[in-house]
Parts: C-alpha cells; sequence; structure tokens
C-alpha cells in the first residue's frame, strides 16, 4: 500500500493504523506521485492512500487506479466523483471502524482455522469480544458472573499476550481474526 500526502504525521498515523489492521502488508509513505515513481513502480502497490491535493494534480493517474482511496478532512468534498474516502479527522475508533468496512468490503473474511490462530484462552477471548463491544469491566463481570477483579486480570492478560491496549487496536484484532462482526461493534466506542 502507498501512503501519498504531504502532511507527514497524517501519513505516520494512518501507516500505523494499517500495519495493526494488515501486520502482513507492506505500507510505505510518499509526499508525492513523482517520489513514488522516482522510488518504485506504481504496478508494485495494490492500495493508494492519497491527499485530495494529490488527486487534483495527478486526475488522471488515478482515475485509471479503481483502489484508490483519498484522505478527507471532515466533510470535505472532492471535485472529482468515484473515489472512496475516509476522513482522517475522526477519532481513532471510528477511523478504524471505516477502514475495517473497506477491507470488509473488498477482501474474504478470515477462513475458520485463521480465526482459531489466537494467543488468547476462550475466557480472554470472551472479555475481548466484551470489550470491543463497548461494556465497561462492571458489565462484563456482571455477564460472566465473575467479581471485577476476575475482568481486569483477563485484560491484563489478552492486552499484554497481543501486546495492543487502545479499543481501537483490539477491535481491529477482533475484526481481523474473526472473532466479532464488524456489524456487532457499536457506532460509537
Amino acid at each position: 500500500m502507498a501512503i501519498i500526502t504531504q502532511s507527514t504525521l497524517e501519513g505516520i498515523g494512518l501507516a500505523g493504523l494499517l500495519g495493526r489492521i494488515m501486520p502482513v502488508g507492506e505500507v510505505e509513505i510518499f509526499n508525492t506521485l513523482d517520489d513514488l515513481m522516482i522510488e518504485h513502480r506504481p504496478e508494485e502497490y495494490i492500495h493508494f492512500f492519497i491527499s485530495s491535493r494529490t488527486l487534483m494534480e495527478n486526475a488522471n493517474f488515478f482515475l485509471s487506479r479503481p483502489r484508490t482511496i483519498v484522505l478527507t478532512h471532515g466533510k470535505e468534498k472532492l471535485p472529482i466523483e468515484g473515489f472512496h474516502t475516509l476522513n482522517v479527522q475522526q477519532p481513532e475508533e471510528l477511523l478504524v471502524r471505516d477502514v475495517l468496512a473497506m477491507a470488509s468490503r473488498g477482501h474474504r473474511p478470515p477462513s475458520d482455522s485463521q480465526a482459531r490462530q489466537t494467543p488468547l484462552t476462550p475466557r480472554e477471548t470472551e472479555v475481548l469480544c466484551f470489550v470491543v463491544r463497548g461494556l465497561l469491566n462492571k458489565e462484563i463481570a456482571d455477564k460472566m458472573g465473575v467479581a471485577v477483579t476476575t475482568i481486569i486480570s483477563h485484560r491484563k492478560n489478552l492486552t499484554r499476550k497481543l501486546g495492543m491496549r487502545s479499543v481501537g487496536a483490539l477491535t481491529v484484532y477482533a475484526v481481523t481474526h474473526g472473532l466479532i462482526n464488524l456489524e456487532d461493534i457499536p457506532s460509537k466506542l
């Protein structure tokens, strides 16, 4: 995947997010399309994440590439229609949700064997799914019929095993590993 944006922070942030969602995918950041062309061939990239400025400066190039996503800021309208957009000014949880929704429309869900490949115990997986659904420790404890301290212990173990702490990162993990369906996650985490 190639990210083409003049905003270094935007590029680094999106690259980190994409790296968590698709850890086997390679993400490279470029300031301009010319920078990409000097270092690589465009055919090497499956997806392009580009700024609206990059789109305007290179419209003919990107019109022939259907897997181009334009990075927008808020409710920015594009002067050229037909491109998927991704609002990069929304909270991380909503950005993750939008990227996962795009990925689920364009890629098959993981097979059952992929979904089973997790270092988590069944109870940790259950806690993870409740966390991703937006439940608090007390609510999870009540649903599972255990003490709040037990839930805290499960949460510590699963975040340590996965190396992730944010709800956004945990959501990415749960969806990409088939532990929860995107539709089961509340709109606002």
